[in-house]
């Protein structure tokens, strides 16, 4: 089995210190942000659905864990993972260009969530995958 321990996780960038990402939901400008959240209705009984934006953003590892310079050439892209706080399930978005480093999510309900995001390489291996805080 090979070691998941080859890629530095990534940084997210969310105003913490080292590799830490963090959230922020009234943040537009950079980080996992959103400044969004809307309201719609069922139409069946007037009831009134909230849901938010979140802008993901992050920056690419410089070195692997074993302090090896990581060329941007090694990344093949990154795995976002994210779910509604009290859900045992995440919903898995694959980006496949090591040069993305951004994502947009729309419709979300109206509640708190867990994101998380790992680097993966040319072979396949994952980092850990990195919690963001708020």
């Amino acid at each position: 089995m090979q070691s998941l321990q080859l890629l530095l996780v990534p940084t997210i960038a969310f105003v913490i210190a080292g590799c830490q990402p963090t959230f922020d939901e009234n943040r537009s400008d950079t980080g996992f942000g959103s400044g969004s959240s809307n309201n719609s209705s069922n139409g069946d009984d007037n009831t009134v659905e909230a849901t938010r934006s979140v802008s993901l953003y992050w920056s690419a590892p410089m070195e692997r864990v074993n302090g090896e310079l990581l060329d941007s050439a090694d990344i093949a892209g990154y795995e976002i993972r994210y779910r509604a706080e009290g859900d045992d399930q995440f919903e898995r978005i694959m980006i496949d260009s090591p040069i993305v480093t951004q994502y947009h999510l729309d419709d979300l309900a109206d509640t708190d969530y867990r994101f998380e995001l790992a680097t993966i390489d040319s072979n396949g291996l994952y980092s850990e995958y990195v919690l963001a805080a708020r």
